[in-house]
């Protein structure tokens, strides 16, 4: 897991310089969250980033029940002629996002280890869940709590890497309106 929780670039790690100094700003104001994702994406844009705010939604299913999501997503630029603009994700509270009821010491040294704020990749993301939902896994196991059906892997996933509407930038005086094509593909033209 270890290897997993550092961001995987440089491009990352000055992203998540910019996001967490924003973070900080923005939360000494009393924001509260989609108010802080807004006040966020504003700024990194301000910043010369493509930001928008993301809400991803998912059905139930056998598994897990329905849910939503907000985060946020920054489209960088192509790191060279070839390659796409590269998708990073962006959850201001993500290591709280894992927290159980009565964790073992095993299980508390795991969320101490994830990255309060995270900032990257969904390849990375479904990893770094896959490992925190076995660790939560275990630790309820073994205290003889059952697994809670948010705290499985497929609904952990389900909360960034599940159809998304990115919400358009707002223009100063007006309120945006969401405007995406709901298959995780990112804004329609």
């Amino acid at each position: 897991m270890q290897g997993l929780v550092h961001c995987a670039s440089l491009r990352e790690r000055n992203l998540l310089a910019d996001v967490s100094t924003l973070v900080e700003r923005h939360r000494a104001s009393g924001a509260r969250k989609r108010d802080l994702l807004r006040l966020l994406a504003g700024s990194l844009r301000a910043a010369g980033h493509d930001a928008a705010v993301c809400l991803s939604r998912w059905d139930r299913s056998p598994s897990h029940p329905a849910g939503d999501h907000a985060y946020l997503d920054v489209l960088l630029p192509a790191a060279s002629e070839r390659a796409g603009r590269e998708r990073v994700l962006v959850d201001v509270d993500f290591r709280s996002a894992f927290e159980v009821a009565r964790p073992t010491k095993a299980y508390r040294a795991v969320l101490q280890r994830l990255p309060p704020v995270f900032v990257g990749r969904d390849d990375r993301l479904r990893l770094l869940v896959a490992a925190a939902a076995d660790a939560a896994r275990a630790s309820l196991k073994k205290r003889g709590l059952h697994l809670p059906p948010w705290r499985k892997p497929e609904y952990m996933r389900a909360r960034w890497l599940s159809p998304y509407d990115r919400e358009a930038p707002q223009p100063e005086a007006s309120t945006g309106e969401l405007a995406g094509d709901g298959e995780g593909g990112g804004p329609t033209a």
